[in-house]
């Protein structure tokens, strides 16, 4: 029976150190190639080692483990590098597309914060000068079911060959006395 691999920190923070040790070997080749090939283990094991951090069982993908770790820190001006290393891949970013849109959550990005904090609109004090394009913050920790409803409705609206005023209509007949933001997108 093959031995289940320990999927613990601890454990993964072991092969990441030995896999560390015996690059020292490889720093002395010549050769960038072989350099290069030989860290790849270590940058998979690292990046095991961010998504070992939430269990398992709470997260079984790097938009849960995204999600999880906003709920964790809402209001909190989180960057793109925590992302990186909790969610285990590199595009994260599209993953907060996906919780705003489809799933409904409240979710700015550094550039949106900024826009609004001149506005006036912000609801948090935090020091700006520390908010980067690539930081995130979620606003509220309640999921906004009915924009995530919007949002799949006007993705089947899209989706057909009808011209855009059909659509809007047929958008508009779906959502009678019901809030309808700028972002929900048909055409």
């Amino acid at each position: 029976m093959p031995k289940k691999t320990d999927t613990s920190p601890e454990a993964i923070r072991n092969t990441l150190q030995k896999l560390i040790i015996n690059f020292e070997e490889e720093l002395k080749s010549a050769e960038l190639r072989e350099k290069v090939l030989a860290m790849i283990p270590v940058f998979k094991v690292l990046r095991k080692l961010g998504k070992s951090l939430i269990p398992q069982e709470l997260t079984s993908s790097a938009r849960d483990r995204i999600l999880f770790y906003f709920q964790k820190y809402p209001y909190t001006i989180i960057h793109g590098d925590e992302f990186l290393v909790i969610s285990g891949i590199q595009k994260y970013a599209r993953r907060f597309r996906e919780l705003r849109v489809q799933f409904g959550w409240s979710i700015a990005s550094g550039k949106t914060v900024k826009e609004m904090a001149e506005q006036g609109d912000f609801p948090l004090k935090v020091d700006m000068s520390k908010v980067k394009p690539d930081s995130y913050v979620l606003l509220s920790e309640q999921q906004d079911k009915e924009a995530a409803f919007r949002w799949a409705v006007a993705n089947e609206i899209r989706k057909k060959k009808e011209g855009v005023r059909s659509k809007l209509l047929e958008y508009f007949k779906e959502n009678v006395n019901k809030s309808v933001r700028n972002c929900d997108k048909i055409t």
